[in-house]
């Protein structure tokens, strides 16, 4: 099964600059448990699991002036971009990061603007993720695992009444993807 939820698209490829790669890899080391937060302003988010000793393995690819720092220490995974500020043109900034199945993991993710795919098969713990602009994936396939709590945040949904509505057409500029989301359902049922 998979949930797809998308607003105001953004485009991102190859950008200016010189692009780099790099892979990143860390044993459990006796962890029981794996905290996961993945913090991108801008980019391809790609979160898959794995049948792994390893806690997680990485391929990250960026433009040289986006700063991508990646910590693990303890079971507790850090990986963030966030000093870095979109200010429009194409960018470079993807990233796959693959989780381990051999313990429970609490995976927070947040994005800015772009695209994610967060194939969750075989997690057992909690996924909360918070996206802005764009596209994000979850998928999850049969028996496969247990998550616990699956939360997807995608910013405010604003309480409206019908007059205020018709007065400021808030579906012209909405404030968030979960209202961009919301005034296009409610236009296709006006239409229906």
């Amino acid at each position: 099964a998979a949930v797809v939820l998308a607003a105001n698209r953004v485009p991102f490829g190859r950008g200016s600059g010189p692009v780099t790669s790099e892979t990143y890899a860390q044993p459990l080391r006796g962890a029981r448990e794996l905290d996961v937060d993945l913090s991108m302003g801008a980019g391809t988010l790609r979160v898959e699991t794995i049948d792994s000793e390893n806690a997680y393995e990485a391929a990250i690819t960026h433009n040289a002036g986006v700063r991508v720092s990646v910590t693990y220490a303890d079971g507790r995974l850090r990986i963030s971009d966030r000093g870095f500020r979109f200010t429009g043109g194409r960018v470079t900034n993807e990233w796959t990061v693959r989780l381990t199945r051999k313990v429970p993991v609490e995976l927070e993710a947040s994005m800015g603007a772009g695209h994610g795919t967060f194939d969750l098969t075989g997690l057992s713990g909690s996924a909360d993720i918070r996206a802005g602009a764009g596209e994000v994936r979850v998928e999850f396939r049969e028996n496969s695992g247990q998550v616990e709590e699956l939360e997807l945040r995608f910013g405010p949904l604003r309480e409206i009444g019908p007059g205020r509505r018709d007065r400021e057409s808030p579906w012209k500029s909405p404030p968030s993807p979960l209202e961009v989301l919301w005034y296009r359902g409610l236009h296709a049922r006006a239409i229906a």
